[in-house]
Formats: structure tokens, sequence, C-alpha cells
């Protein structure tokens, strides 16, 4: 039933704003998955006013450079078994998106 609820973009939004409803940590992995870019700015606005409202805490795993964008937050990057903070334009999702956006037929052709 969850797996069901969870396959639409709009209901994955729903999904966790119904679920981050009080103080507590909240562990998150891969929220883009179903997102589009305006979803996951949905998702980054419900992260960042939640701390405020009710003192949540939130850990999220995330492959998406949007999501990384969050200001004011520590990012780690983890690489060959080792964790370590870094800043949201040394992450390689940010390069690779940079790079991609400043010419992407020059980026395909690379390929």
């Amino acid at each position: 039933m969850l797996r069901r609820r969870l396959r639409r973009p709009e209901s994955r939004r729903k999904f966790f704003i119904s679920r981050i409803t009080g103080k507590g940590v909240y562990l998150i992995d891969e929220p883009e998955a179903a997102l589009s870019p305006q979803g996951q700015l949905s998702l980054i606005y419900l992260i960042m006013s939640k701390p405020k409202d009710v003192d949540a805490q939130f850990i999220v795993a995330t492959h998406s450079s949007i999501i990384i964008a969050i200001t004011d937050v520590e990012i780690l990057e983890f690489r060959d078994g080792q964790t370590s903070p870094t800043k949201y334009e040394d992450t390689e999702h940010y390069k690779i998106t940079k790079s991609f956006l400043e010419d992407p037929k020059a980026f395909l052709k690379a390929l």
C-alpha cells in the first residue's frame, strides 16, 4: 500500500508533509527519486520551515544538486569509505550539474 501511494510525485510530497509533524530527527533517503525539480523545491521549503516550527532535525541522503543547495546546513560527502564536510560548490553533484547546464551539447558529446 505504501509503495503504491509513493509512485506519483505529488503523493510523495504529500507523504513527507504528513509524516514530518513534530519534534524529532528525520532520516530521509533520496527524497528526489520521484519528485520533479518543483517538487524538490517544495520539499526544501518544508525542510527549511519545519525546524523553526517544531524543533526538527533532518539527515538527508541525496544525489540531488537541488536538495543539497539548502542553506545553513552541514554537507557531508561520503567517498572511498571516508566522510568529510564539504561546501556545496565543491560537491561532485554541483560540479557535474553546473558543467552540464553551461553547455549540454558539449557535455553529452564528451560522454
